[in-house]
């Protein structure tokens, strides 16, 4: 009976389940530092986004793929992007050694935020098994380990584009 009211396990969602698309990609451009957007136009948008995500905030071991050292770290970054994708980032940041992964934390948590808005539109609006408000910001808040307070905050904001970026940076 649970399960036919969207309450499963304690949440009716999966938890942390965002992704970027192109179109999430354009609306946070702005709030991506040059180094990642010359990585997305390197390895692409799907790539360049798992790398952040997995190993934001460190160095991540470049090799040239010609000597043993250098094709055990090519394996390590094929096994996270693929071949391809590691041969593409390979030729281009070698000679570095290793890649800076930026956390992108403000745009990672305004994908997040913005994934939870339009989940709680969903939970509020479909015809049938519609939750009330109080009832999809509870199981928003154990699907993404937050508090209810604070889903509450996130759904009062609006999305951040770059004209309120600019806005807010002035005060």
């Amino acid at each position: 009976m649970r399960e036919e009211y969207g309450f499963t396990g304690g949440a009716c969602l999966p938890p942390r389940d965002f992704s970027m698309t192109e179109a999430d990609f354009a609306d946070i451009r702005h709030l991506l530092p040059e180094s990642v957007l010359g990585m997305i136009q390197v390895a692409g948008l799907e790539a360049a986004f798992a790398l952040i995500k997995r190993y934001g905030g460190t160095h991540f071991p470049i090799g040239k793929n010609q000597t043993k050292a250098g094709k055990l770290l090519h394996a390590m970054l094929a096994d996270e992007v693929g071949d391809e994708v590691a041969a593409r980032l390979g030729r281009v940041y070698a000679a570095q050694r290793s890649l800076w992964l930026p956390k992108c934390e403000g745009a990672i948590l305004e994908l997040r935020d913005r994934y939870i808005r339009r989940q709680f539109d969903e939970l509020t609006g479909r015809d049938r098994y519609r939750l009330t408000a109080q009832q999809a910001t509870r199981s928003l808040a154990l699907a993404h380990n937050l508090t209810q307070r604070r889903i509450w905050y996130i759904l009062k904001q609006p999305d951040k584009t770059p004209e309120t970026a600019v806005q807010a940076a002035l005060f």
